[in-house]
This record gives structure tokens, C-alpha cells and sequence, in this order.
């Protein structure tokens, strides 16, 4: 109710996806969607409210809608990682490889040198080559993921990605390895 007071005084973006938020928890998936969407419609640079409609379409089990606004949040601030996680992620699970590919590699080669990267930006990258039939590609992005990463859990991650690219690549015998 009291997103509700505030919107009666001012419509505030903000407010709005507050509202949105707290009818999605109150399980009216539908208004909270129309909300997100009118929010966009009137504040096209809302960053949150693109993601927060994503979450809320792919729950929906409409990827590829998903995508669409994760893709459109990307033209208007390119640079955030869970972003582009999340993106790239959805883009592999919906069948467009080419596009987490893309996406992936701009975007390790921009934070090259940045703590913001992680093992599993590079493991989305090599799901992403595997699934497009570049094996040897995705075993070289695991070789190069290997270089800045070698605590415990990346070397798990990296090790499951080298077997599956392993695997697709036809070396049954380096995959379980």
C-alpha cells in the first residue's frame, strides 16, 4: 500500500517497480509484468526494471522473451557483468549460442585485466562454442581461463568445462581425465 500512497502523489519509477515487485511476491505475475513494462516505457534507462522483467519472463519459461530485454538493456548500459552473465547464460539455454559467443568474448576482452571476471564467464564461453561445434575453441578459452584462475572452485568449474569440450571435441579419453 505504500508504493501505492506514493504513486497516488507522483508516479516515481522506482515506486513502481517496488509495486511490481510486491505483486510478483503476492503471486500476480501478470500486473507486476505490465508495471515493469510501463516503467520502460516511460524511463527507458531504468537498468533495473529490464532485469528485474527478465527474471520475471524467464520464470514465466519464456527464455527467449528473456533475452530480448536483457539483450535491449545491453544497447543502453553494456558494461554490467551479471548482466551479461545472465544474458549469455539465457542466450545458450535458448538455443542462440552465437549470441552468448559474441557477448562473452567482447566483454572478456574489455575486463581483461579486471577482478570483475570469473571461471564460469569463461565456462558460459566455452558452453556457448561447444554448443555451435568449436571444440578447439573452447578447450583454448579453458587453457586461457586456467592462466588467471587456480583457486579450488574455478579449477573445478574450468575442469568440467575442459571435459565437456573434451567430450564434443571427440577425446573420450582426455574427457574423463
Amino acid at each position: 500500500d505504500l508504493y501505492r500512497e506514493i504513486l497516488a502523489i507522483r508516479p516515481i519509477g522506482w515506486a513502481k517497480l517496488g509495486l511490481a515487485r510486491a505483486l510478483k511476491m503476492l503471486d500476480n505475475k501478470a500486473e507486476a509484468e505490465r508495471l515493469a513494462r510501463e516503467i520502460l516505457a516511460e524511463t527507458p534507462q531504468f537498468m533495473a526494471a529490464y532485469d528485474f522483467l527478465s527474471k520475471l519472463v524467464a520464470e514465466s519459461g519464456d527464455g527467449k522473451a528473456a533475452l530480448d530485454v536483457l539483450q535491449k538493456a545491453r544497447e543502453i548500459s553494456p558494461g554490467t557483468m551479471s548482466r551479461i552473465r545472465e544474458l549469455s547464460s539465457l542466450a545458450v539455454t535458448t538455443g542462440q549460442p552465437e549470441i552468448a559467443e559474441k557477448v562473452m568474448r567482447e566483454t572478456l576482452q574489455i575486463h581483461k585485466h579486471s577482478p570483475v571476471r570469473q571461471a564460469n564467464d569463461y565456462a558460459i564461453l566455452s558452453r556457448a562454442l561447444v554448443n555451435q561445434g568449436k571444440a578447439a575453441e573452447a578447450l583454448s578459452v579453458v587453457k586461457d581461463a586456467r592462466k588467471s584462475f587456480s583457486d579450488d572452485k574455478s579449477n573445478v568449474v574450468l575442469s568440467v568445462t575442459e571435459s565437456v569440450a573434451h567430450r564434443a571435441a571427440g577425446n573420450d579419453e582426455l574427457a574423463l581425465a
